[in-house]
């Protein structure tokens, strides 16, 4: 059976990487950070039903990567038997998140390891069932106790699942989803194949698991020696093997003469450190067999350590108490390894390889990224200091490496770290020499065109308009719900270079990696310590999942400045503000809570535009309209806006109507009549609206002063003068946002949203307007299906507001680029508008806004080299 390990490093500087064990099919994760669903595929993970996942704490260092991917899996039904294990507090961590994510949560059951395993029953209540059974899991919106139970604490939530699920958990094994049936009677995890030892290293400021993984032992293999110096024919060899024996010209050979030596049982060490509390208990942890047994040998240690640390007198202590043989594998971006290139930068990723070839024609629009990761003076400031150095005194040691492998089963560690072989990374995705041809041909078109009045006109307008503020616009994320190669999800930096003020729309997984290649370390650091206001527009997960690992990367780069003296901070530089809806109110609690202080003020849209939670029960609790009063309301709204713009309120009135027809479909068993489906649907919004009063504040006095706080930072700050959110037609709680500057300039971004009256409305004048256009024209069926708008509709809007200019963004992953035809159909305004105002992103796009009229010409040259679609490649 093989057994082998990955370490997934996506980036310069990743300290807690997603550690993956394989052992046959059978996979176990250890953390899952940043980017781990966006690159899947370019590090050869396979996922399949009944993986484990174990935590070494909370962090977003550990979690980020877990909750797209677990949502990734419900929607594929792959997350079914999948078991999640971490520290104690686990298990809270995801009932409190059980108001945001719902349903999703259930195909998983939860397991938190107790400080002391000899309180095995206290270990084995603290937990949470999951259900085997996606048709199950979905018929459980429509009963009338689940929301009652499923929210209230994990006793309460189990207790529910094992009575609702009696009988079919005696009609099928498993159908329950149980984590405590894999521990032992030690508390640790055990199967077929491995037994896991967690290891508290560290309980009182922060609780951290080290693992230790137990390999079952090997059977000994024959020995091609002893075999040939019996003679035995090849023909005896089944027999042989059959009755562990065999005579042979009147002499009995055992089976086991013929055998290797016994090879003691493998072991590895996970050792995430934080602090030299964490070495000075794992020391002393009995757990560990330092020195080599018969029956047992740490094979691999995976150090994810900080520097100062491993430089320390109790790390030495730690590292000489495993056998000479053992396999140190450090996972830290300051050690360099001399006989080795160093690789921890995936300069193979394909959107890297795009992004640089891009950067070499266009260089004040695209970042040089291999380049940006390290943005040091020289590669010795970068690295600190090189490993035989750090380490004379050990035998076996290396640095962890992109596309590596740790063989077990191997008699010689040190010789078992090997490249992962048939890398496919050698087809050209982009042609030089096109790519080249292009950009000449952009250059002569380009030198025309800014000829032309049209042009001019535009040109010097928008430079006239920004000359008191002029900010810097990067894309760093443009995909839709899944990330693809080339474009991560949402998220769109507004930088005031010369004032230093930034602020962040939408912040999707993987912003805080897009921002690290966009500006490279240091500089990225200091963009952070001028991050102001992020806006999280709606609580789909492509769009916020990323904000917690901003702010705990944003904390460290204060901390960082004042460790190098560079510079004291006043609580009044370090604020920053997080503008969102409700909605997403637990799970910011969850954050805050179980993850990192995030230590940020709130202000909620629905707080700011006056409105209370009881106004939220009320748009549930509308009875739904007849179909011809929509179609009614749609055909009006055409006259004046064209691509059914509809209002918010009477989208709310049409989801309603959609909601009580899709509830007509549930088989009668599960209701007696059209009035119980109703009291069912309100209950569960009630119930679920009451779990968002956990979270935020009912003294209209505090909210209004609240509402009078923000607006004078957004002055002062941001020099924001009025900041408007509007909602719009997506999901419930979606936003769009519109603010004007003091010098006048207007940005407005519509967040995700069905072509909307209100946001056009506010966002009239824009100077510039960022909307998405998440699907081409012949898809706008499932546009209106799905709530998102099309290109063209998208263009619409923004001559309908009197944009100067316009930037699509939010690609459905079916599409890497948007085809806006050749417009023989289409106005001369609306030709000359889309020619000269229209943009398409692309993630590391960026431009200052006195300088767009060069853009659109950009981007159309960029995008013509793109597939039609990502998975051509």
């Amino acid at each position: 059976m093989k057994t082998y390990l990955q370490i997934i490093i996506n980036h310069v500087g990743e300290q807690t990487p997603t550690i993956i064990l394989h052992v046959g099919s059978q996979k176990y994760i250890f953390n899952c950070s940043e980017n781990f669903m966006r690159f899947q595929k370019f590090n050869k993970i396979k996922l399949v039903q009944g993986i484990c996942f174990f935590l070494t704490r909370l962090s977003s260092e550990t979690l980020d990567g877990l909750i797209p991917n677990m949502t990734l899996l419900f929607c594929n039904a792959m997350g079914l038997q999948d078991k999640i294990y971490g520290p104690q507090k686990l298990v809270n961590m995801f009932q409190d998140m059980k108001s945001k994510f719902y349903i999703k949560c259930l195909p998983y059951s939860f397991l938190g390891f107790e400080t002391n395993k000899l309180e095995n029953n206290k270990q084995m209540s603290n937990f949470l069932l999951g259900i085997n059974d996606m048709a199950s899991i979905f018929g459980l919106k429509y009963d009338d106790q689940f929301s009652n139970n499923f929210f209230q604490d994990k006793q309460k939530a189990n207790a529910y699942l094992y009575e609702k699920f009696k009988q079919q958990s005696l009609n099928k094994n498993n159908f329950l989803n149980d984590a405590r049936q894999m521990i032992n009677e030690q508390g640790n995890y055990q199967d077929a194949e491995i037994e896991v030892v967690p290891i508290y290293v560290q309980s009182k400021s922060e609780d951290v698991l080290a693992y230790l993984i137990k390999f079952q032992k090997q059977e000994c293999k024959m020995n091609k020696e002893k075999l040939k110096s019996f003679n035995i024919p090849g023909k005896m060899m089944k027999e042989f093997q059959q009755n562990k024996q065999i005579e042979l010209d009147g002499k009995i050979i055992k089976l086991q003469e013929v055998l290797e030596d016994p090879q003691p049982a493998q072991q590895l060490l996970i050792f995430d450190c934080l602090s030299e509390e964490c070495v000075k208990n794992i020391i002393n942890c009995e757990d560990i067999s330092y020195t080599t047994t018969q029956d047992s040998f740490v094979y691999a240690v995976i150090h994810m350590t900080p520097i100062h640390i491993l430089k320390s007198h109790h790390y030495e202590l730690f590292l000489k108490k495993f056998d000479v043989n053992t396999l140190h594998i450090f996972v830290n971006s300051h050690i360099k390894e001399t006989q080795i290139p160093q690789n921890n930068h995936s300069d193979t990723f394909l959107h890297v390889q795009a992004t640089n070839i891009i950067a070499e024609q266009f260089p004040e629009n695209f970042p040089k990224i291999s380049e940006n990761t390290k943005n040091y003076k020289s590669e010795s400031e970068f690295y600190e200091i090189e490993l035989n150095q750090l380490f004379p005194y050990l035998k076996n040691k290396t640095i962890s490496k992109k596309n590596y492998q740790l063989i077990f089963n191997s008699k010689q560690a040190g010789q078992a770290y090997q490249p992962i072989l048939s890398q496919k990374n050698t087809k050209k995705y982009f042609l030089t020499e096109e790519f080249q041809s292009e950009a000449e041909k952009l250059k002569v078109d380009l030198v025309q065109e800014m000829k032309s009045n049209e042009f001019i006109l535009f040109d010097a307008q928008i430079r006239q308009n920004t000359k008191n503020y002029d900010p810097h616009i990067y894309f760093l994320g443009t995909s839709c719900m899944t990330p693809t190669i080339f474009r991560n999800n949402s998220s769109i930096l507004i930088y005031e270079q010369s004032l230093k003020q930034g602020i962040m729309l939408d912040c999707g997984e993987g912003t805080y990696y897009q921002l690290l290649n966009q500006f490279g370390e240091a500089e990225c650091q200091e963009v952070l310590r001028n991050l102001k206001l992020i806006v999280l527009t709606h609580a789909h997960s492509d769009h916020y999942l990323g904000f917690q690992s901003i702010v705990y990367q944003r904390h460290k780069a204060f901390q960082t400045a004042f460790n190098e003296g560079k510079k004291f901070f006043t609580e009044e530089d370090q604020l920053m503000y997080i503008a969102l809806p409700w909605s997403l109110a637990p799970w910011y609690g969850v954050v805050d809570c179980y993850m990192e202080k995030m230590n940020c003020k709130l202000i909620y849209f629905q707080d700011y535009n006056g409105q209370n939670l009881n106004d939220l029960f009320n748009q549930y609790n509308k009875k739904p309209c007849c179909d011809n009063q929509v179609q009614e309301t749609e055909l009006k709204e055409q006259k004046q806006f064209p691509n059914e713009m509809i209002s918010k309120e009477e989208e709310i009135i049409k989801e309603n109507q959609e909601s009580f027809n899709e509830d007509q479909n549930i088989q009668d068993e599960n209701y007696n009549s059209d009035e119980e489906r109703e009291d069912n649907r309100r209950f569960n919004a009630k119930i679920r609206i009451m779990q968002l009063s956990n979270y935020l504040k009912s003294d209209q006095t505090e909210i209004h002063q609240l509402k009078q706080d923000f607006n004078q930072f957004l002055l002062v700050s941001l020099g924001i003068q009025e900041i408007k959110f509007i909602p719009v037609i997506h999901c419930p709680q979606a936003f769009g946002i519109v603010f004007q500057h003091t010098s006048g300039i207007k940005i407005s971004y519509s967040g995700d949203t069905r072509p909307c009256i209100e946001f056009a409305q506010a966002a009239e004048d824009s100077d510039l307007m960022i909307h998405e256009g998440t699907f081409n024209q012949n898809m706008q069926e499932h546009a209106k299906y799905a709530k998102h708008s099309t290109a063209f509709e998208a263009i619409d809007i923004a001559i309908q507001a009197k944009a100067k200019a316009l930037v699509l963004t939010h690609l459905s992953k079916r599409h890497s680029k948007l085809d806006l035809g050749d417009f023989s159909d289409q106005s001369i305004e609306k030709n000359r508008f889309i020619k000269y105002r229209v943009s398409q992103a692309l993630d590391h796009l960026a431009f200052q806004l006195s300088k767009y009229s060069t853009v659109p010409f950009i981007s159309k040259c960029v995008h013509s080299l793109f597939p039609n679609q990502d998975d051509e490649y």
